[in-house]
């Protein structure tokens, strides 16, 4: 959630000379407290309105007025806020020129208005400008500003965060630290100040995946808040939100949900029951329902969600169509496809619209959608979206960037779906390229796309290129993996059966046999990963006449089927018919009689 920055500290209303005063500035000033508080209660929508009055206020003052930069930035950061990110954009631009013109480069104001459109760019995927932004803004503080200033320590702390969004740790650990020194270090420390570094050094570790050490901080800072501020402060409400979110990702439901639900009902007594800070915790707790496989609540929650979010937002919010998306994802989970696919469009125009097509989340969106249209058989829309997609990724991305190969890799198999085989393997060649180049040619991303092309090449009845694959595959696994068993087994059983549907049965044997043998090593005489290569082989010798091989065959496979803790009989039944018909045809009448017996017992048992 974006705060505003501009709101809420002191505001830099300053009045040129010659400004005539009076009726007109009283009413500017009341509908700028006015849209402050409507921002304070969470009321954006309500309060873009009366921003908008303000400027239309202000601009009668004239253009070297501050009200009009003060009113312009204050609807940017609201527009900012409720996703019309075009809008907030050119409102920071106008605000930041009219400061420039009012007090000159290097102003508190004009450095201001450039954090708030480095937040803005930082939203829309535009890193690299927002980057420059915050440090063009850290260089006019550093000049006028004392360290403990507050503008200047809002500024660290927005970029240490910006920096730990980009996972840059070091960099954000730095400004953390140094945040520490100055509440600490100040002759009146800043217990709020504390807090604020104490969870970014918290989010640090989370990332990083320690999350004990996270849990540690999170609980030192959450002592601090309950101390300085009481228990129901809203800082004590954002550390037990952080705290249940780690506990979250331990899967450590138990102890999330009673976080959440305190923090909740912090904010709802202070802000009151539509503040959109509700939306994130219940959004939360959504997701905390989903994991647990309750999907009714799931729902639920996500729907209060996004009630609260179109309420302060609109519909058309970045955060609407997260909620719709899962929304989706739950609706999927409970068998319901088509209602989900509707919610995934929902939230992919959204998405759209707010950021654009080439913004990578938007990017993302379209290959989910793709991949479930697909999955559904709706194999027209899903091919238009990757094709969507394909050109804003070959776009914005590099020629060798893996994001490609992996949308690639999904375009064929779409081809291969709809009996597309030339653009299947195109595509498929692609996506190799790229793979093998960026992580090696034995790397496990290069294995992805080879295991795919060998199935292509197997159900287009393709066999020599299959077997080229598969060979290649298995030559690979041998190198990186040489004593995974089931990953080894797997290609030798592919490859077994590529042989036998090439006609090749002599290499078909030896693949067959090699991958019992390694099963005889490396596991148990009755594992169950033998019936595959132990059935498959005995019907090769059974249809050749070879009963002495089929029959020693078959009688592993009974024995692995009867130890295994589910037998299943039907397949009994199966071995043991064609046990019967080998010593029928070799005149073993006791065998047959007996064979014959116990398949009668196992139909019976069935019935």
């Amino acid at each position: 959630m974006k705060f505003l920055t501009g709101l809420l500290v002191v505001l830099l209303v300053v009045s040129a000379p010659g400004i005539a005063v009076g009726a007109d500035a009283t009413a500017w000033s009341v509908l700028h407290n006015q849209t402050a508080e409507l921002c304070r209660q969470g009321r954006y929508q309500e309060a873009a309105v009366v921003g908008e009055e303000a400027v239309q206020t202000a601009t009668a003052f004239g253009p070297l007025d501050p009200k009009l930069a003060v009113s312009l930035f204050d609807l940017a950061e609201i527009h900012s806020v409720l996703g019309r990110y075009r809008s907030a954009g050119d409102l920071y631009q106008k605000s930041l020129e009219l400061r420039k013109n009012i007090f000159g480069p290097k102003h508190p104001a004009v450095g201001l208005t450039l954090i708030g459109l480095a937040s803005l760019r930082d939203l829309q995927g535009r890193y690299g400008e927002a980057e420059n932004l915050y440090r063009e803004a850290r260089a006019i503080y550093e000049e006028i500003l004392s360290p403990d200033h507050p503008q200047r320590i809002n500024l660290l702390n927005q970029l240490g965060w910006f920096y730990l969004s980009r996972e840059r740790f070091a960099d954000a650990q730095a400004i953390f630290e140094d945040l520490m020194r100055i509440a600490k270090d100040g002759p009146n420390p800043d217990p709020r100040l504390m807090i604020e570094s104490l969870s970014g050094r918290a989010e640090i570790c989370m990332r990083r995946g320690d999350y004990h050490q996270a849990i540690e901080i999170l609980r030192r800072a959450l002592t601090m808040a309950e101390r300085a501020f009481g228990l129901e402060d809203r800082d004590v409400a954002s550390v037990l939100t952080n705290l249940a979110g780690v506990y979250q990702l331990r899967d450590d439901f138990e102890k999330a949900e009673p976080a959440y639900r305190r923090a909740y009902n912090i904010y709802c007594k202070i802000f009151g029951p539509d503040h959109p800070l509700l939306a994130g915790i219940q959004f939360n707790l959504g997701k905390l329902a989903d994991a647990r496989a309750d999907y009714k609540a799931a729902e639920e929650c996500f729907q209060k969600a996004l009630g609260i979010i179109t309420k302060a937002y609109g519909a058309d919010h970045p955060e609407a169509a997260e909620c719709l998306w899962r929304m989706a994802d739950t609706k999927w989970k409970m068998g319901d496809r088509d209602r989900a696919a509707s919610f995934y469009q929902k939230a992919l125009a959204i998405r759209e619209k707010a950021w654009g097509m080439e913004h990578p989340p938007v990017m993302d969106s379209l290959l989910n959608l793709a991949l479930i249209l697909q999955g559904m058989g709706k194999y027209d829309a899903a091919e238009g979206l990757y094709l969507k997609a394909l050109a804003a990724r070959e776009k914005t991305l590099g020629p060798g960037d893996p994001r490609l190969a992996e949308l690639y890799n999904n375009l064929a198999g779409l081809y291969a779906s709809i009996n597309k085989p030339d653009a299947a393997e195109e595509y498929y060649r692609r996506a190799l390229a790229i793979v093998s180049k960026r992580f090696g040619e034995n790397s496990p991303e290069t294995l992805t796309i080879l295991e795919n092309m060998a199935l292509f090449y197997r159900e287009q009845e393709f066999y020599l290129m299959a077997e080229v694959v598969y060979l290649r595959i298995l030559q690979i696994k041998n190198e990186i993996m040489p004593e995974d068993a089931r990953e080894l087994t797997a290609t030798m059983l592919k490859l077994a059966r590529v042989f036998k549907s090439s006609q090749k049965r002599d290499r078909a044997k030896k693949m067959y046999r090699r991958g019992i043998d390694f099963l005889k090593e490396n596991r148990s005489p009755d594992d169950l990963s033998l019936k595959p290569f132990l059935w498959e082989l005995a019907d090769l010798y059974f249809w050749e006449g070879d009963y002495e091989n089929a029959e020693a065959l078959y009688r592993w496979l009974i024995l692995v089927i009867d130890n295994s803790n589910d037998p299943q009989k039907e397949e009994l039944v199966e071995v043991l018919t064609r046990m019967a018909v080998i010593y029928g045809d070799l005149g073993r009448i006791n065998e047959t009689k007996a064979v014959t017996e116990r398949i009668e017992r196992i139909n019976l048992s069935l019935k």
